[in-house]
């Protein structure tokens, strides 16, 4: 989630609520500081770069492809494991 803390259309403590109540394992929420409801529009250049390169990571970090190990498989077909980062 993304949320200008200065966001004057959605209250950013409704929208950590929302975080909060929210069961999935893999989330994530921004609070920026000084920004207001249009955080990736709305907002100076700099200011949208940085959301940009937020995006970017987070979906760089849940997309990197895992490796692959093939210890402990005794040369059974079909048999690998991933790793986490």
């Amino acid at each position: 989630m993304l949320q200008g803390e200065k966001d004057k259309v959605t209250d950013p403590e409704i929208s950590i609520a929302l975080y909060e109540k929210a069961s999935s394992k893999d989330k994530t929420i921004r609070m920026y500081m000084g920004m207001c409801h249009g955080v990736a529009t709305g907002e100076s250049d700099e200011n949208i770069a940085l959301v940009f390169r937020d995006i970017i990571a987070w979906l760089d970090h849940r997309s990197t492809r895992p490796t692959i190990d093939t210890t402990n498989c005794n040369d059974q077909p079909n048999c690998w494991h991933e790793n986490s980062k």
